[in-house]
């Protein structure tokens, strides 16, 4: 998940195409390392769905965060007390918290079930590969987007 500030539409489907092309492409090479029966359309499947929560999450963000919080947390950065100014935004700010943390963890249950079943992989040094692989792709992308967007 990364943020970009003015996102617009065609800001927000770059960034999905290049996050979910540069995961295919990573697992792809990685599954097809551990299991040559590994399809494309399997990994491209997976990538494409581990990020539904994402979506959810950033349409969650857009409705419930106050729209001058950055203002806000700017101005009051020595007096963290004024930058909620009722119970209820500390409440929605605490619930969407939560929210987000559920959908990222539910994302990465579907990459991880994805890639598990698309590879057939078993054995934990796959896993500590896959995970490596993650963060690559994390590098790549978070790289790539601020580069091109």
């Amino acid at each position: 998940m990364h943020l970009i500030k003015d996102s617009n539409l065609a800001t927000v489907g770059a960034e999905n195409a290049i996050n979910i092309s540069i995961v295919t492409i990573l697992l792809f090479a990685l599954g097809k390392y551990f299991n040559s029966k590994t399809r494309f359309i399997d990994i491209l499947n997976t990538a494409f769905w581990y990020r539904f929560p994402i979506y959810i999450v950033a349409v969650l963000s857009y409705l419930l965060i106050p729209k001058n919080i950055e203002e806000r947390i700017v101005k009051n950065l020595k007096t963290p007390e004024n930058i909620f100014t009722n119970p209820l935004e500390i409440i929605m700010s605490l619930v969407l918290g939560i929210a987000i943390m559920l959908c990222l963890t539910y994302s990465i249950v579907l990459l991880v079930n994805g890639f598990k079943t698309a590879t057939n992989t078993k054995k934990w040094q796959h896993w500590v590969a896959f995970g490596f692989i993650i963060l690559i792709t994390e590098g790549i992308t978070q790289f790539l987007i601020k580069q091109l967007l």
